[in-house]
């Protein structure tokens, strides 16, 4: 209370001798001679002209830069075009004058290693810059609504591909309607529960923590009468081999807390949203084509509010070649037995496919960026590359993924957090030496990324709280997506569960810097104090 007053005391007392001064300086000017009087105002008028010539040069100046940087980059923008012409037609003139090769067969194998040679002598080793991303033109898929969607969910089974979605006709029998799949989920889920009874067409049953996926066999080559036909758009029969069947989990495991259990079944609006969100990313070609993606009731629960019934989804999708954590391992494996793991050729080895899968990485997640996407758990595990070599994104849960149309104009802030958590997996869990050629290629992007983001308040503003749980909820608003990273990055790096390389040391409490500022320097440094400029810079720090 003493402090208060002396403090009341100083403000009232230096507000007094400004209220003097200022009545000093009226006196002045009121006894100074007209003479004097048009004097001093001339002065005032002269300083005023003279500052707003220099604001006036300065700002001419200003333009003028900004002119000549736009130039120059039009300029860099045309040369590689041309260059990149000239190669175009250098390669398809050698491509004509070339013998054609005898056709030889291929193995599995050998078509892995060739697809993954081939990939990486078509990727270009250098990221492009925002500039250059900005330039893409963007072409998106038609989806109906949410609402439409899940009404057609309720007596349909739909199919997506780049052209759009359609429902299944009627040529299809019983497989048209989701009631004509029961008996195959009650089928696999019985060869999920009893390990060692996979069928000959089943060549793995893979877990994840809410589905399992059953991958068909390239050695079997018969029809399976409790498998659906699945066709194409055109109408030609998909071989099973090129297929996976993605169920939820039927099982439950007890909750933490001990009360109640935990079901990987969800509610209707839940699994409305997931399904959307994967046909989303089928129709606009970063996620893999869907065949048939089906909802069914699964069970009922008593809830706090009363009975609640829960569904599950099974979709039929395209196979992929393997997910970006299979290839980051294999790079690493493949290095070790090559190179000594104690020289340094064995670091440079490694750093460069860092970089290089970086570099094969970035189309997908700027395209889910630039349509609005949102995915919070951008993690190794959620990308797949399919035979085409291109990276695809999958596993789409409504808890951990939202779609925004204002992800169109304002998409800077969608791709930086993306990245970063992408990135971060790759730091946490992987060789320090990959993820230093991964956080070498972007780098520079996410360092402009950062500056054209700082208007994306719930981004900035998000803080580490390590006694956050994870809990599920719909991502609708900016202050979900607040909660929701902050969520995410206190489970997958704050409190890890799996093996971790580089353990994410972050500062908590008041003082500390914001979560995205922790987060950068962590994925390009594998450290949070380590000083860089630039960085700096961008963060606005």
């Amino acid at each position: 209370m003493v402090q208060d007053m002396r403090v009341a005391i100083r403000k009232r007392a230096a507000k007094h001798q400004k209220e003097v001064s200022k009545k000093e300086r009226e006196a002045k000017v009121a006894a100074l001679s007209e003479k004097d009087r048009l004097r001093r105002n001339a002065g005032i008028t002269k300083r005023k002209q003279i500052r707003e010539a220099r604001l006036a040069k300065e700002e001419t100046e200003r333009k003028q830069r900004l002119a000549e940087a736009k130039e120059l980059r039009d300029r860099e923008a045309a040369e590689a075009k041309r260059k990149l012409l000239e190669e175009q037609a250098v390669a398809a003139k050698a491509l004509k004058g070339a013998a054609k090769p005898k056709k030889t067969p291929v193995t599995p194998v050998t078509r892995k290693q060739q697809s993954q040679t081939r990939a990486q002598k078509q990727m270009p080793e250098v990221i492009p810059t925002l500039s250059n991303l900005r330039q893409e033109a963007l072409t998106v898929g038609a989806m109906p609504s949410i609402g439409t969607l899940s009404l057609a969910l309720n007596s349909c089974v739909v199919y997506a591909d780049q052209e759009g979605i359609s429902a299944w006709g009627d040529g299809a029998g019983e497989w048209t309607h989701p009631s004509g799949w029961v008996a195959l989920v009650e089928r696999l889920n019985q060869i999920y529960k009893v390990p060692g009874s996979e069928p000959m067409w089943c060549e793995e049953v893979l877990q994840g923590e809410y589905n399992v996926v059953f991958v068909a066999s390239s050695k079997w080559k018969g029809a399976v009468d409790y498998l659906p036909p699945i066709v194409d758009r055109n109408g030609n029969t998909v071989p099973l081999d090129h297929l996976v069947f993605r169920v939820t989990r039927p099982d439950s495991d007890e909750m933490e807390s001990g009360k109640g259990r935990f079901h990987r079944y969800k509610r209707l609006e839940n699994l409305q949203r997931e399904v959307y969100f994967t046909l989303h990313g089928a129709v606009n070609g970063f996620a893999p084509e869907c065949y048939a993606a089906v909802l069914y009731p699964a069970m009922t629960i008593l809830a706090k509010d009363g009975p609640v019934q829960l569904y599950g989804t099974i979709y039929v999708m395209r196979r992929a070649q393997l997910d970006l954590s299979t290839l980051l391992d294999d790079h690493v494996e493949e290095t070790t037995a090559r190179v000594d793991p104690h020289s340094m050729q064995y670091v440079d080895s490694l750093r460069k496919s860092g970089r290089r899968v970086a570099t094969r990485m970035l189309p997908v997640v700027f395209r889910q960026a630039r349509l609005g996407v949102l995915s919070f758990d951008a993690k190794p595990g959620n990308y797949v590359f399919g035979e085409d070599n291109k990276p695809y994104a999958i596993d789409f849960d409504s808890a951990m993924y939202s779609v925004g149309t204002q992800g169109f104009y304002y998409w800077e802030a969608n791709l930086l957090m993306n990245l970063t958590l992408l990135s971060a997996h790759v730091r946490c869990y992987r060789h320090p030496a990959l993820a230093d050629g991964w956080a070498s290629a972007v780098r520079e992007l996410m360092i402009e990324l950062c500056t054209h983001s700082r208007g994306e308040r719930w981004l900035y503003e998000a803080r580490i709280d390590t006694s956050r749980k994870f809990k599920e909820m719909a991502i609708v608003s900016t202050e979900d997506q607040k909660k929701c990273l902050e969520m995410v990055t206190v489970a997958y790096f704050v409190n890890p569960r799996g093996k971790v390389v580089t353990p994410f040391n972050a500062t908590t409490g008041k003082a500390a810097a914001p979560l995205m500022h922790q987060m950068v320097r962590y994925c390009l440094h594998g450290s949070i104090r380590r000083a860089d400029g630039p960085v700096d810079r961008a963060l606005g720090v």
